[in-house]
Parts: C-alpha cells; sequence; structure tokens
C-alpha cells in the first residue's frame, strides 16, 4: 500500500515538474511564411505555467503547450474555434525556441505554413489584447 500512494504521489508531480521547467513568460514570436506572400511579422505570445498560453496581439487566440526534452508543442484556437494553429519548436538557447507552425481555418479558405523562432522578451506577460483589436488570422 506504501508503494501505490508513493507511486500515484510521484505520478501526480509530473505534470508539475514538466510545466515547471519551461521558462514561462512574454515572447515574441517572428516568422515567416513559406506558403503565402506574406513577409516576416511578429506576434506576442504568453506561455503560462500550468500548460496554458495566450496571444497579447491578437485577440481570442490561445491554447496548450507542452515540453518534452527540448521540444515544445503548443497548439489553440482563434475566431471563436474556427481557426487553428499548431507549433512545433526546439530549444536553441535558453530562452530562444525554433521549427515549424501550421495555421488553418475548418472551412478550408486559409492554410499557411511557416517557419517560427520564440524569444523570451520577460517573466511577467502583457494582458491579452482587446477583442476590438483582432482581425484576419494570426499570421497575416
Amino acid at each position: 500500500m506504501k508503494t501505490l500512494k508513493i507511486l500515484v504521489f510521484i505520478t501526480g508531480l509530473i505534470p508539475v515538474l514538466a510545466s515547471a521547467a519551461f521558462p514561462a513568460g512574454q515572447y515574441t514570436a517572428t516568422f515567416i511564411s513559406e506558403s503565402s506572400p506574406f513577409g516576416i511579422a511578429t506576434q506576442g505570445i504568453c506561455i503560462e505555467d500550468g500548460g496554458t498560453w495566450y496571444s497579447t496581439t491578437f485577440s481570442s487566440w490561445s491554447g496548450k503547450w507542452f515540453l518534452k526534452g527540448n521540444d515544445l508543442h503548443l497548439h489553440g484556437n482563434y475566431d471563436s474555434g474556427l481557426g487553428n494553429d499548431a507549433f512545433e519548436l526546439t530549444k536553441v538557447l535558453p530562452n530562444n525556441f525554433s521549427g515549424y507552425w501550421q495555421e488553418w481555418r475548418d472551412d478550408g479558405t486559409y492554410d499557411n505554413y511557416l517557419t517560427v523562432q520564440f524569444r523570451k522578451t520577460g517573466a511577467v506577460c502583457a494582458l491579452p489584447v482587446s477583442a476590438s483589436v483582432s482581425g484576419g488570422n494570426p499570421a497575416q
């Protein structure tokens, strides 16, 4: 019985330890599209402890993340769930991740493949952007 209690305790700590190892805070995502004519642009992203993230520059854009080794995986939605994002990033420096981002709309009207770099700009996150500021897709 003692072994079972220890196993349950350790299993409960795994998500906490995984998220605690990641440097939560404010990031700037700099990206360039691989599949559309849009140039280089940036978005603000807040990575929160506990496995969630939100945008500080595009309204109602948020999701979940997890870290496995040096790989950071994020997924999320915008526009009331009609738009979707997935990021696959690898740590290249302690506060810098680089990788790929795919963005699409459920109705098939938009699909974009991008390369992206996340650079940590602060330990404290900015607030989510006001709903009146958005429009379009985060990668446009």
